[in-house]
């Protein structure tokens, strides 16, 4: 059985929807504030356009793919993720001001986006009911007996970038989908990997830390866990930290001949 440590709630989001005189729309917002691993703390709305969430939602809901194959699973990810790109721009700008007033390098910046994500709660996200009995996933059969917080009826049990910032509920791949998409907007090299074995989902990035890694095209990608809080790069729990048993989803600089 996989052991998996997972954001918990607390009391540092307090969501509202306000209106915004720049805008003929509804922002959606959450307050957030987290620790880096160097104990600096962030304060940070995380916000969305309204109807930038509908049409994300609508987007995946339309989408025609099923998923039958590993290929179908990175086809998807692939499409929401282009399609949200340019629809995170608040959320850009909100790290960019981050990145400004702490003058942070480019490893310290990656870890404030990624501690940002660690950092909120974790709602485990399916594609059928929330039933325990629907499940042969350990983790997911005990996460929901004992009464975790959880989302069915899911489109491939999987939320957009977009729709994930608007909803703030989120699991493995939804979170590792929208550091994907974040972090490549800024120009990192970073893969999002999938198991089938261990039925989980993080992101790696090819900066020199040291922990578990996964040669990629010749390249060194550092494996990081998405879903608990103060996870580094390279700390992965050794049941799930053998390299041979991820699989490249999406990569954001291909090696093309």
């Amino acid at each position: 059985v996989i052991k998996r440590t997972i954001a918990q709630d607390d009391t540092q989001e307090r969501p509202r929807q306000r209106n915004d005189n720049s805008y003929s729309d509804t922002v959606i917002a959450h307050y957030r504030i987290w620790k880096d691993y160097r104990d600096t703390t962030y304060k940070a709305w995380i916000e969305v356009l309204k109807s930038d969430f509908v049409s994300s939602s609508n987007y995946r809901l339309n989408l025609p793919n099923n998923l039958t194959s590993t290929s179908d699973y990175n086809s998807v990810v692939y499409s929401l993720s282009t399609f949200d790109k340019s629809r995170l721009n608040r959320i850009y700008t909100m790290f960019d001001s981050l990145r400004k007033s702490n003058t942070l390098s480019e490893k310290q910046f990656a870890e404030a986006i990624v501690s940002c994500v660690q950092d909120i709660p974790y709602v485990l996200v399916l594609d059928k009911a929330c039933s325990s009995s629907l499940y042969d996933d350990a983790f997911i059969s005990n996460y929901i007996r004992q009464g975790g917080n959880c989302e069915g009826y899911v489109k491939y049990g999987l939320y957009s970038p977009v729709e994930f910032s608007g909803n703030l509920k989120g699991d493995c791949d939804t979170r590792t989908l929208l550091l994907y998409t974040i972090l490549t907007h800024y120009d990192y090299d970073v893969a999002m990997l999938g198991s089938d074995a261990y039925r989980h989902s993080i992101i790696a990035i090819n900066l020199p830390y040291r922990g578990v890694s996964k040669i990629i095209q010749g390249k060194k990608y550092v494996l990081w866990e998405t879903t608990a809080p103060q996870m580094k790069p390279g700390d992965i729990p050794n049941d799930i930290s053998n390299p041979d048993f991820w699989q490249v989803n999406l990569l954001s600089k291909p090696i093309t001949s």
